[in-house]
């Protein structure tokens, strides 16, 4: 299975703006923020994906920490359509993040990774959320894991490794330590960011574990089941070189609560596992396709 042949136009050189764009108020403003350090490989795909997203009212941010492999010259064939980009030695990922937000002014924000992708429809289906549960904090989706070639990548028993994600709570989060979803299929508003106190740049790996934790201490985040983001997992990866990190931060996280118990963690595991399996399976027998998934339409593009 194979995500570049089913996304090749939707990856293609950037389709151009819609009319307008940054500037139409009918739709909420989101605003994203893409951190960077030397992943110019898959750079301009990630840039791509939000382009042609097409959505009328982005703005949209490349932090990048001074890279030496070219990135540079990948930002600046699309600064004209950025709300802002450098490219200078900083704190690391969440120092980049951090400095992306207190620069947006978007009421919907969110981050993608230099290396993962947002899927075809995606950022029109979080406004479209958003705008009709104003009480929700924070919005989680569905996401693929993909590879370097952007072939899907397979688990046990030879099943794609795609995740819905759940309407996540403080309890479930903190028993999984862990989330239920990937970081790019998550959304939050403005007011929850600023609430909470942001992006804690004292994190290395689980800098968005612990910024989830304390937005779900305000309520439990929305849910969409449609496929809105691509992870990628490859070599230079943090997700492949620094477990041990990522797990001494989670359990540093958990510290600072109650934690639920491993009896909790165990009902939450086979819950997701229950959750997960049957649209594995279909996709694997040919009875479900991504498209289906995903806002992927003929022409490759979804329009707000």
């Amino acid at each position: 299975m194979n995500l570049e042949f089913e996304l090749d136009s939707f990856l293609s050189d950037c389709v151009g703006p819609l009319p307008g764009m940054g500037h139409d108020r009918k739709t909420p403003r989101i605003s994203l923020v893409t951190p960077s350090y030397n992943q110019g490989q898959f750079l301009q795909q990630t840039i791509l994906s939000v382009m042609n997203q097409r959505y009328p009212n982005l703005e949209y941010m490349i932090l990048d920490g001074g890279s030496t492999d070219g990135s540079v010259d990948i930002i600046r064939c699309y600064e004209d359509q950025l709300a802002y980009w450098r490219s200078q030695p900083d704190g690391g990922q969440a120092a980049a993040i951090k400095d992306g937000f207190s620069r947006s002014t978007g009421e919907i924000l969110g981050w993608l990774n230099s290396d993962d992708l947002l899927l075809p429809g995606a950022l029109a289906a979080v406004a479209r959320f958003f705008s009709q549960h104003p009480n929700v904090q924070c919005l989680v989706g569905g996401t693929v894991v993909v590879d370097a070639g952007l072939n899907v990548v397979r688990g046990r028993l030879g099943l794609p490794r795609i995740v819905l994600g759940e309407p996540e709570s403080l309890c479930s989060l903190l028993a999984r330590r862990g989330c239920s979803f990937y970081q790019p299929a998550s959304f939050w508003r403005r007011e929850a960011y600023e609430r909470v106190g942001g992006i804690d740049p004292s994190y290395s790996f689980a800098m968005d574990y612990d910024f989830y934790v304390r937005l779900a201490a305000l309520g439990s985040f929305g849910h969409i089941s449609k496929l809105i983001a691509a992870f990628r997992v490859h070599a230079e990866s943090k997700t492949t070189r620094l477990q041990a990190v990522r797990r001494s931060e989670c359990r540093r996280v958990v510290a600072q609560y109650q934690d639920p118990g491993h009896h909790v963690r165990t009902l939450l595991a086979l819950r997701n596992a229950v959750r997960n399996l049957p649209l594995r399976i279909g996709i694997s027998l040919g009875l479900v396709s991504m498209a289906d998934l995903t806002g992927l339409s003929r022409s490759g593009y979804v329009d707000w």
